[in-house]
């Protein structure tokens, strides 16, 4: 990193009780920042603070992406009732969870050429299946892979 040694977040998930896996991730110097300015909002033992539900969290989420002004184009969302397909016209940041966070994270570190076991690993999964939904294949990137290693 080139300035402090890395510094590395440990969590266990409580999703499943069956299968906790200790997940670690590493922390930017951006991240580091925001923790140092922050930190004596939470006890010593604990860097983070506790998140009480996914609920909670995205709609902290949407409050903190509102106020930004960040992803305020307009998409489409398409709900079913019925039969009937209703489209409505919504800013962007009402569809952003911490969810789908962990797809982008996914396909980010696989665009990036990171073994998938690591992904993997970094997602906390036990199946590789599992990893698999969270990475989307970049079409370019793989049109251009499979080019480029059996010639044009």
């Amino acid at each position: 990193t080139g300035g402090r040694p890395v510094k590395v977040v440990h969590l266990y998930p409580q999703k499943t009780k069956r299968y906790r896996v200790l997940q670690q991730f590493p922390l930017s110097e951006y991240c580091l920042s925001i923790m140092e300015k922050y930190g004596d909002e939470v006890n010593e033992n604990q860097a983070l603070p506790i998140v009480e539900s996914n609920a909670t969290v995205n709609e902290s989420l949407h409050k903190m992406l509102e106020l930004s002004g960040l992803f305020n184009d307009q998409v489409v969302v398409y709900e079913g009732r019925g039969k009937e397909l209703i489209e409505s016209p919504e800013p962007r940041w009402k569809e952003l969870t911490f969810h789908t966070s962990r797809h982008n994270f996914g396909t980010n570190m696989a665009a990036r050429g990171i073994d998938v076991f690591k992904i993997m690993r970094a997602l906390g999964h036990s199946q590789l299946s599992t990893t698999q939904i969270y990475m989307e294949i970049i079409e370019d990137d793989f049109y251009s892979e499979v080019l480029g290693r059996f010639g044009r």
